[in-house]
């Protein structure tokens, strides 16, 4: 028997699948059972044991045809939707989806508040750091001279009167309301060095509207607002300067200690620093290097601002920050800035620094557009050392949303340093 070739027993094969797919598509659909598959044509019946076919496997036939999924078109975009908002959701083992609430039907848990608890548990650290308002508390011989002193610059002198005409053009609503005692009389710049002071007034404003407006992040109230103001504050002061100290953590050996024995960081934004550039001053940081307390100066651990005289402080809180978190975090911050200064103190004198010889600082935390102004000091009271920070002062409220307010901030800044 002769065995038929390679291309005669391809065209049987290919012959023998026509036939039995015309059949296939004679027969009307059917649901598919045991019954029907074992009458199919397709399928012999079977006895015995099966035997291996010699011919190639038989292709399952397309019949009947799947539905093909329709894809999504522009059509298929509700109208309070666009194109953008279709997307395609990917699952991986990360994706963690929220389930359902035990508690579903019943009144939410309450969270808790780390800023509450925070602040709450100041009273009990080492020293204790108070943050009171100031119809609570009586101010020491010292923290009432710098109140005082304050409340001075607050409604008089804040504007150069030959400003005055500005003022009307730019903004005659407020104009109205600025008494003439606001203006100051005695002051003596040239009139080149008050059109460079009211236009760097006129853009930071224009800033601060920007900010707020936009919804601005912190970093665009520091850079853009908050730094340069308190740039223009400092103008013509060769002694001081504003640093930033966003990044830099404070020395751990100077921060207050918590009863379970560890110590609360926390950062500001700005502090001012004495400037090296001025003779006295540099003759005193001399002093200290040869004392080897050159790199013990401030209270930071930053290769820089460890080197320079710190005080007072500065943080920023965004559109609707957090008040209450600002506080704690400059109150800690002072605190820690006054212990290095006492520390510093005995050094030089080999004798104990009293807390009443340390100096009360002027520190402010800027919410977006409002400025706060505390006063800050450290006492011994019944032999208990504690760190009193009371504000805000509400005599002292600016902010930079017009010109009369804004000028506050730029009078007491000046006053303070």
């Amino acid at each position: 028997m002769s065995v038929p070739s390679s291309e005669a027993y391809v065209e049987e094969w290919l012959s023998s699948f026509s036939s039995k797919l015309g059949t296939c598509r004679s027969i009307p659909a059917q649901p598919l059972t045991p019954s029907s598959l074992r009458s199919s044509p397709l399928i012999p019946a079977q006895s015995g044991k099966r035997k291996r076919s010699r011919s190639m496997p038989e292709p399952r036939p397309q019949c009947p045809q799947k539905r093909q999924r329709r894809l999504r078109s522009d059509n298929d975009i509700f109208p309070d939707q666009s194109a953008s908002d279709i997307g395609i959701t990917e699952l991986s083992e990360r994706t963690r989806l929220s389930r359902p609430s035990q508690y579903a039907g019943s009144s939410p848990k309450r969270t808790t508040s780390p800023v509450r608890d925070l602040l709450k548990d100041l009273r009990v650290l080492k020293p204790s750091i108070f943050c009171e308002i100031p119809s609570s508390v009586i101010l020491p011989e010292s923290a009432a001279a710098l109140q005082q002193s304050l409340m001075d610059r607050l409604e008089e002198g804040l504007i150069p009167a030959s400003l005055k005409s500005n003022v009307l053009a730019k903004y005659p609503s407020i104009a109205a309301s600025i008494p003439i005692v606001a203006y100051d009389l005695s002051d003596t710049r040239s009139a080149n060095e008050l059109g460079i002071m009211w236009d760097s007034v006129e853009e930071i404003l224009s800033e601060s509207r920007d900010c707020g407006r936009y919804q601005q992040d912190k970093n665009a109230w520091c850079m853009k607002v908050v730094y340069s103001t308190l740039r223009l504050a400092l103008k013509g002061n060769h002694s001081l300067k504003v640093e930033s100290v966003q990044t830099q953590a404070i020395n751990p050996e100077v921060l207050p200690i918590t009863p379970k024995n560890y110590r609360v960081q926390k950062k500001a934004d700005y502090a001012f620093s004495f400037h090296h550039n001025a003779p006295q001053i540099s003759d005193l940081y001399d002093q200290l290097y040869l004392e080897g307390l050159g790199d013990r100066i401030s209270h930071t651990t930053d290769a820089n601002t460890n080197r320079l005289a710190l005080f007072s402080g500065i943080d920023v809180k965004q559109e609707n920050g957090g008040k209450n978190e600002a506080l704690a975090q400059l109150a800690i911050w002072l605190a820690a800035g006054l212990e290095s200064v006492r520390r510093l103190g005995e050094l030089g004198q080999e004798q104990q620094y009293l807390v009443e010889e340390l100096h009360p600082v002027v520190r402010w935390t800027v919410i977006s557009h409002d400025w706060y102004t505390y006063i800050a000091y450290r006492v011994n009271q019944g032999g208990r050392d504690t760190f009193n920070v009371v504000g805000p002062w509400r005599v002292a409220a600016a902010d930079t949303r017009d010109v009369k307010k804004y000028e506050r901030i730029v009078s007491v800044c000046s006053a303070v340093t």
